[in-house]
């Protein structure tokens, strides 16, 4: 499956301004201030500016500071709405970028430009919309995804403000949200942001790299990141309180005290338990509290059993966070 490159941010000091009027311009609000300080580039015009200097197109976001130019693009998304493309695109992307530029009056080295942020994205189609894996990302301590379009189906690892960021969405809804684009199948998509130094953290310190990196290297990076979330928290259990279900059986064992496991099971059904506990430890250390441990053991492996003999009739189904780990590792890892 084709890692994709989604989004990309450089920093330079090596450009040109041919012509500022192309740019908007924010300035310091005092004449005497501005006229104290040195500009942050003179144009060929001989035209000094002091302030901010920003483009915003559909093609990039440019900014220019006293620390020098900056400029983002999402080279997948300059070639189609949704599908990926590798660091082949990039000569390509980069020729688009350099026309538009210099269209704007602006000239700048790509090659020698530092690698401030990097995304590397797959996608797959999935068994099911990415909110219904919850209980996997729970798992997992991800919380809802809360970045500026808040995409409730939408999970992630890592502070807001962290240098890095794997982030779980669902890539259909936000096609309809944004484009107006309505695909069929449930697409899933997972992008490891490396949202500062990104040259630090994946060892590609400048764009000519990461246009002249090979997709095995690419592959490394990712893999390396994505598998210390997508697998099971070592040492640890999912800490999981069912305070009602608790309660519900209780009632059960007092209407019918040596049936109540029976009726309960025969009520809630062995997928919905499963799916509900995750796995087959959580349920182990619910069910301890109502017998003997290892009676408790056996009810568990039964019920995880039956779980899986049921969901074989039920296409789409899961049995538990094991199950859909199985499936996640295997798009994207």
């Amino acid at each position: 499956m084709k890692i994709g490159i989604d989004k990309v941010w450089i920093s330079t000091t090596e450009f040109k301004v041919h012509d500022s009027h192309y740019l908007s311009q924010t300035t310091p609000p005092l004449t005497s201030i501005r006229e104290s300080i040195s500009p942050i580039y003179t144009d060929e015009n001989g035209r000094k500016v002091f302030g901010r200097s920003y483009l915003n197109t559909d093609t990039f976001n440019l900014d220019i500071n006293q620390f020098g130019l900056r400029l983002n693009f999402n080279p997948s998304a300059l070639q189609h709405p949704y599908e990926l493309f590798g660091a082949d695109i990039l000569p390509k992307v980069e020729e688009q970028l350099k026309d538009e530029l210099l269209q704007n009056g602006i000239e700048l080295n790509f090659d020698d430009a530092i690698l401030k942020r990097l995304d590397l994205t797959k996608q797959a189609e999935t068994r099911q919309p990415c909110s219904n894996y919850a209980n996997l990302f729970q798992y997992l301590h991800m919380p809802r995804y809360k970045d500026k379009d808040a995409y409730e189906t939408g999970f992630t690892f890592g502070a807001q403000k962290s240098a890095k960021q794997i982030v779980f969405y669902d890539k259909r809804e936000e096609l309809l949200h944004a484009k107006k684009i309505t695909l069929d199948a449930n697409l899933t998509r997972c992008e490891i942001r490396y949202k500062k130094k990104a040259g630090k953290n994946t060892g590609i310190g400048r764009y000519g790299s990461l246009k002249n990196i090979k997709p095995e290297q690419v592959q490394h990076i990712y893999t390396t990141q994505l598998s210390q979330v997508l697998r099971h928290p070592s040492g640890t259990q999912l800490t999981i309180d069912f305070p009602a279900e608790q309660e519900y059986l209780l009632h059960l064992k007092t209407i019918n005290p040596k049936g109540y496991i029976n009726n309960w099971l025969k009520k809630q059904g062995c997928i919905s338990i499963m799916t509900k506990f995750g796995t087959r430890s959580n349920l182990l250390i619910f069910l301890k509290g109502f017998m003997h441990v290892k009676l408790a053991e056996r009810k568990a492996r039964e019920i995880e059993q039956e779980a899986i003999t049921e969901t074989h009739r039920i296409t789409g189904a899961y049995i538990s966070v094991d199950d859909m780990l199985k499936e996640l590792q295997t798009h994207f890892l």
